[in-house]
């Protein structure tokens, strides 16, 4: 009977045993999440209870983090959680995290990725270093700015290509003037009496004018797009002669 009892006293003890050894990456993981939690709920003794007392810079991180908390009201979104490795006092993980920011200063919305080295502390888990991998801003007023201002010079570059092909077909038709006879409607070897045809004055690409002498024309474009400079729209001059264009000056 004693054998017994001693056997089921053995199996009791290391079914005790088993329940209570907790997963290792399951308490890696809970300190990620409970790290975020934290940072959510902007309760600072909860944050620093995830970060190892002995990590580089640890009364800088408390003080900017309650910095942080203080200003800011800010949304965690953890997308990936991922165990690198397990070693007895030291772990490795991998997570991407949004941040957006709901309310506070200017912040940008970014998306990170990070590594994470974990090491224990009186037996439990704790964040030692982190190092960003990868980093991004997402859509927010200020990269919409960017990419507004982008698009405009995109814009006004096109717009001043359109005026350039516009000047340099009226270019040719002013060559071809100066070259044909008066008899046969042309100058006769001069500018004299040439100008804009009323259906090229003005363009979906912009408005056209010129100035006449015998030897030389100059025609000017102006765009329907605000230029490089931002306050004037596109402008392209070119210079003209018998037998080529002496001169392309881009005013915006």
């Amino acid at each position: 009977m004693k054998n017994i009892l001693t056997f089921f006293t053995l199996i009791l003890l290391y079914m005790i045993g088993c329940s209570s050894k907790q997963d290792p990456e399951k308490e890696i993981k809970s300190v990620i999440y409970d790290n975020i939690k934290a940072s959510e709920e902007k309760n600072i003794i909860a944050y620093m209870a995830t970060i190892h007392p002995n990590a580089e810079y640890y009364s800088l991180i408390r003080d900017q983090t309650e910095k942080i908390f203080s200003e800011y009201n800010i949304e965690y979104e953890l997308r990936e959680l991922t165990i690198l490795s397990v070693a007895e006092d030291e772990s490795k993980v991998q997570f991407t995290i949004v941040t957006k920011k709901i309310s506070g200063p200017e912040l940008n919305n970014t998306k990170s990725i990070a590594i994470c080295i974990l090491k224990k502390h009186d037996g439990k888990w704790k964040i030692f270093s982190t190092k960003i991998t990868d980093f991004s801003y997402l859509n927010n007023d200020k990269n919409n700015q960017v990419d507004e201002e982008i698009e405009n010079s995109r814009k006004a570059v096109k717009n001043r290509d359109a005026l350039m092909a516009d000047l340099n077909n009226l270019a040719e038709m002013v060559q071809q003037y100066y070259r044909k006879p008066q008899a046969l409607g042309g100058g006769g070897n001069s500018f004299i009496g040439w100008s804009i045809p009323e259906n090229l004055k003005e363009t979906n690409n912009g408005s056209y004018s010129v100035e006449v002498s015998s030897e030389l024309v100059i025609l000017s474009g102006i765009g329907t797009i605000v230029g490089m400079d931002k306050l004037s729209k596109t402008k392209v001059i070119l210079k003209v002669s018998p037998n080529m264009v002496q001169q392309t000056t881009i005013i915006n």
